[in-house]
């Protein structure tokens, strides 16, 4: 029933509003789609051929490839659903509707295998939560949380080539999530796979918006790839998106600083050493050295004087 009901929602969510027929038609496809998935299927592709640029028919067609294990053709076009969405709101709407139906439990004991392998990771038994997670993917290859989790428990044991792996086998069943491609991005710069990350973090903020810390990194990662004018622009549009996010005006004051751009550099800087503060550090979920970032930026603002 609850497997319904997300159906449901990922169709409900487009409210593009189109001709009769076409409505008439998703309808049908929906209605039939448990007992005739062929017939669906053909119903879907018509519509996308005349309606190239509606979601909804993507959308639809995206979970029977998923219901049906055709995993590769399910997130194709999860990915054409989200592009074509109106906006902002929509699309992050539609993400979650898929976000949900691609890490559904299918039993009770997957769940719990799930639940056991999370409880491992907290207690920094990585290899307890591994194998946990192979009995739960046993039950439910589909499951993109599942990889998701088996890509954090190796990255947690700090074996990135399997935590690649992991990540880019949910990232293959959903390449929409973003705690996944999050990870594989860390993954991918921890490994120094800059071209790589790079790829991933743009697709990132097409499908994500302005995510503060995910800019950020694109500017990190060009920087990283000798690339400094895409970076000085990355990190400029992040401090004008959230001009509380201090972290950036390090790493452009720094950018600046190396670059002998004192004046540039200079109210970054400081902003830096009157603002960025642990207590804000938290706030942000950032893990950092903020005291040593502090000093950091004074001695550059000692050095300019």
């Amino acid at each position: 029933m609850r497997r319904i009901a997300v159906f449901a929602l990922l169709l409900c969510m487009f409210a593009c509003s189109k001709k009769f027929d076409y409505d008439t038609s998703l309808e049908e496809a929906n209605r039939v789609m448990a007992k005739n998935t062929p017939k669906a299927v053909k119903i879907l592709t018509r519509l996308i051929q005349t309606e190239p640029e509606d979601p909804r028919a993507y959308g639809l067609l995206g979970v029977i490839y998923y219901k049906t294990k055709q995993y590769d053709k399910a997130a194709e076009n999860f990915v054409m659903a989200v592009d074509f969405t109106k906006d902002y709101a929509e699309k992050k709407e539609v993400i979650g509707g898929i976000d949900q139906l691609t890490s559904e439990f299918l039993s009770k004991e997957e769940s719990d295998h799930s639940e056991a392998a999370r409880k491992a990771v907290q207690a920094g038994s990585p290899d307890e939560a591994i194998a946990e997670l192979n009995k739960a993917l046993e039950l439910n290859s589909g499951n993109m949380g599942l990889y998701y989790g088996m890509g954090y428990a190796y990255s947690a044991k700090g074996d990135f080539k399997n935590a690649q792996k992991y990540f880019e086998e949910a990232r293959a069943i959903n390449p929409l999530n973003l705690a996944t491609l999050k990870e594989l991005a860390y993954v991918y710069s921890n490994q120094k796979n800059f071209d790589a990350g790079q790829k991933l973090l743009l697709e990132t903020v097409r499908f994500h918006g302005s995510d503060p810390l995910v800019v950020h990194q694109l500017g990190i990662n060009y920087l990283r790839t000798g690339n400094g004018e895409p970076a000085e622009a990355a990190l400029k549009k992040n401090i004008e998106l959230y001009p509380s996010f201090y972290l950036s005006y390090f790493t452009l004051g720094q950018y600046y600083y190396n670059n002998s751009r004192f004046d540039e550099a200079r109210p970054l800087l400081e902003a830096v050493q009157k603002n960025f503060t642990e207590e804000y550090a938290a706030k942000m979920n950032l893990s950092l050295d903020v005291g040593a970032m502090r000093s950091m930026a004074s001695q550059m603002l000692t050095n300019m004087k």
